[in-house]
């Protein structure tokens, strides 16, 4: 898994890791300890995620191929299936209430 930093409208806010395996993506937050979320987790590609074995609720960001935000799903409890976003490419999950707590549908997010 690759580790770099995160810019949301070119703005530094954190790490990143990036999951692009199939087994790194189905695995995600899975079983992490809320004390050592310490990072942005991006899934790719991605288009629909889970919070399966979770322990704690994740903010998830969706966007297109060039890094706009397209939808902003906030506070997903575990055991959940999230919906299907349409165009999606990428997505990134954090947390609840950090890294991605200001991030609006249009932002652009690199890394």
């Amino acid at each position: 898994m690759n580790t770099s930093m995160l810019q949301i409208n070119e703005m530094p806010i954190g790490f990143i890791k990036v999951a692009d395996s199939f087994l790194e993506r189905f695995k995600g937050l899975m079983l992490c300890d809320p004390q050592n979320a310490n990072y942005v987790l991006a899934l790719s590609p991605c288009k629909q995620i889970h919070t399966f074995f979770m322990r704690f609720p994740i903010d998830v960001v969706f966007c297109d191929k060039g890094g706009r935000v397209l939808e902003v799903h906030r506070n997903i409890e575990p055991w959940k299936v999230d919906g299907y976003v349409l165009g999606a490419h990428i997505a990134f999950e954090a947390l609840s209430d950090t890294f991605l707590k200001d991030v609006q549908v249009g932002d652009v997010i690199h890394f």
